[in-house]
């Protein structure tokens, strides 16, 4: 049969390449009578009455077939151009119009083919490869394709396309008849080659005698039969075990009805189920679909199916079982999902709720979640509870307050609101601390601060020897006064008249930083800056008062060889509100002298080193202070305190130094 349809090719190989001939007018080359008789009685020539060769019934639909596919080309060639633009043809459009010409050049092909022995070389041959390939099984002609060698069956039984069936497939699809003929020769000229080397391995097997271990081959057809009864085998037995399990599970009424278990079956191998039944396997947990619609198994249902066709009843119950409780479970999560978005309020709700129980106006809501979104918010509330910062940004606890309020969570706003104040005043200590500290870093501005402060104690304190006053020994004592001090002053008339009192009265004070020269390079342009910072802090403190109780004197000798006698006050509130200013004028940039500590005196006269302490009587004499006096050289600037009532020009001409005074009192009369 093999040899036939070879021989029938060559022949419509000739037949072809004659047919061109005689639609050119060309004669046959090398060909005589012999060859054009085969082709006539092959059907693609005959003899007309003049005795000339024409193409035949089969050369005649060759070239039908090439007329069409060149009215395919030149369609729309020669043709005016319609008005307008054609619309875009749809990519369902163009699948259509490619399928169609596929299968027109499939069926031009297969009815080419038809006039071939062997069934697998024909328009059904075609068809049934044109199954394989889409995955089908059980084709009739399958037994015939795998003898032909366009297909082959594989160690599971299954019957796929070799590479002479693809190759075939390919040519029928693009309507190639001379690629389809080369792959058939192909085919068979690989399945003779084959019987034949199995024929050769048989006639060795019986020269052996049987001798050896390894069995004959049992031959192509033999083979492939056996495999063939072996499936079927297999198959029956799953069949039967797939029934026994169902008729045991409908007489245990459980599990699954027999027709739901086929119906599983059939998923798992991918034939079609009706609609009823996959929505009750659905029902079950055994299938499910998928994203594109298409029904398949669960891993339950996949799991039963196999137990099923083993004959395990009980672990095709248990699949079964495990399947329902999984569906079961995500029934009851799908319902309390449900349950919650039709019980649970909107978000706008939540939030306006859990502000009004936190005592938010709508303002900070709307505040707040500006400050989240975009930032550039302004609410003064919010930025003191460090809920926005200074950019008018949320913070990370502002954040977390806005999350806890858009859900509703009265606690959670109020945790995060604590955390906020909480890392406020962490950051103010820290900044209270910080600006201390760094008093204490800055060596240099200190070591300069105590030489400005001992040159100008020198030159306020000096007296004149013959008069019981020191004279002024430098050249920056000469100077106009440029100290620069905070004090409090005492009001003149508390200590006036008082015997051994020899500074004057309108002068007494109690230092609280002494900033050392206006001069200074550092100092001089901080000087407004320095003026807001002691007005705001005297806004914000209280009126000091106490009493005069103690007389005391310094015994480190002035550089006129003097002593301080000095008088002590009792003020409550007085160290503490020293501390703040302190702080208050190193946020500013400006840093108190160091060189002592901080001792509250009142300096009433100066006496000899070697002189006894004047009597000085002092029980108890009330002081009170309503402000603070920042002396800038001679400039006198006064800042009442909170509650005390502003009145402060500068200062008059006895305020000056005493140091001015004497030295107006030591030029030369004329």
């Amino acid at each position: 049969m093999l040899n036939t349809a070879y021989n029938r090719i060559a022949t419509r190989r000739a037949a072809i390449k004659a047919e061109a001939d005689v639609s050119t007018g060309k004669p046959s080359k090398g060909k005589g009578a012999g060859a054009r008789g085969g082709e006539q009685i092959a059907g693609n020539l005959y003899r007309s009455q003049s005795g000339e060769f024409q193409a035949g019934p089969a050369g005649q639909l060759r070239a039908r077939i090439e007329a069409i596919r060149e009215l395919r080309k030149g369609k729309g060639k020669g043709k005016a151009k319609a008005k307008g633009k054609a619309p875009k043809p749809t990519p369902e459009q163009l699948a259509a119009q490619a399928e169609a010409e596929r299968q027109a050049n499939v069926a031009a092909v297969g009815a080419a083919l038809d006039n071939a022995d062997n069934p697998a070389m024909s328009s059904r041959g075609i068809a049934a490869l044109d199954a394989l390939r889409g995955g089908e099984q059980g084709g009739r002609l399958n037994d015939e394709l795998v003898k032909g060698g366009f297909a082959e069956r594989g160690a599971d039984g299954r019957v796929r396309l070799s590479a002479a069936g693809n190759a075939l497939l390919r040519a029928a699809d693009s309507g190639d008849e001379t690629a389809a003929l080369d792959a058939i020769s192909k085919a068979s000229d690989k399945a003779a080659r084959a019987a034949e080397r199995d024929q050769k391995k048989t006639e060795r097997e019986k020269a052996r005698g049987g001798r050896g271990k390894k069995k004959p081959a049992l031959g192509g057809d033999k083979e492939a039969a056996v495999s063939a009864d072996k499936e079927a085998a297999t198959q029956a037995k799953k069949e039967s075990n797939r029934a026994a399990v169902a008729e045991k599970m409908m007489a245990n009424d459980a599990g699954v009805t027999e027709k739901g278990l086929e119906g599983m079956a059939g998923l798992a191998s991918g034939d079609p189920v009706d609609a009823a039944t996959v929505d009750q396997l659905t029902e079950m947990g055994l299938a499910e679909r998928a994203k594109d619609g298409t029904p398949r198994l669960t891993t339950q249902g996949r799991a039963a199916v196999r137990a099923a066709e083993k004959g395990d009843y009980g672990a095709t119950v248990d699949a079964i079982s495990r399947a329902g409780d999984a569906a079961t479970t995500r029934k009851e999560k799908e319902q309390e999902q449900a349950d919650l978005e039709a019980e649970n309020p909107s978000d706008d709700e939540l939030t306006s709720e859990a502000a009004a129980n936190v005592g938010l106006d709508d303002d900070a809501v709307a505040a707040l979640q500006q400050a989240s979104d975009e930032g550039g918010a302004a609410h003064e509330a919010l930025a003191a509870a460090g809920m926005i910062d200074a950019d008018g940004a949320a913070t990370a606890e502002g954040v977390d307050a806005l999350n806890a309020l858009e859900k509703g969570d009265v606690r959670g706003y109020r945790r995060a609101a604590r955390k906020a104040r909480a890392r406020v005043r962490r950051e103010k200590a820290k900044a209270d601390k910080d600006a201390v500290e760094k008093v204490d870093r800055d060596v240099d501005q200190k070591k300069k601060v105590q030489a400005d402060v001992a040159a100008e104690v020198a030159r306020i304190t000096r007296r004149d020897p013959a008069r019981g006053r020191g004279t002024v020994a430098t050249k920056a004592q000469e100077q106009a006064h440029t100290g620069v001090m905070v004090a409090l002053m005492v009001p003149s008339p508390v200590l006036a008249g008082l015997p051994g009192v020899t500074e004057p009265s309108d002068g007494l004070h109690i230092t609280l930083a002494y900033l050392g020269d206006a001069t200074d390079i550092q100092l001089a342009p901080r000087k407004e800056r320095l003026i807001a910072c002691l007005r705001d802090w005297a806004s914000g403190c209280a009126p000091l008062a106490g009493v005069i109780n103690g007389l005391g004197r310094f015994f480190n000798r002035e550089q006129d060889d003097t002593n301080a006698v000095y008088a002590a006050p009792d003020v409550p509130g007085l160290s503490e509100a020293r501390q703040s200013l302190i702080a208050c004028l190193s946020r500013a940039g400006v840093y108190a002298a160091g060189n002592h500590g901080f001792t509250p005196h009142i300096t009433l006269a100066y006496v000899a080193a070697d002189a006894s302490t004047p009597d000085i009587r002092l029980e108890d004499i009330p002081i009170a202070f309503d402000a603070i006096t920042l002396a800038w050289g001679d400039e006198r600037m006064m800042f009442p305190f909170a509650g005390a009532v502003e009145a402060h020009t500068p200062e008059p001409d006895h305020l000056k130094t005493r140091l001015g005074r004497r030295r107006e009192a030591r030029k030369p009369t004329s």
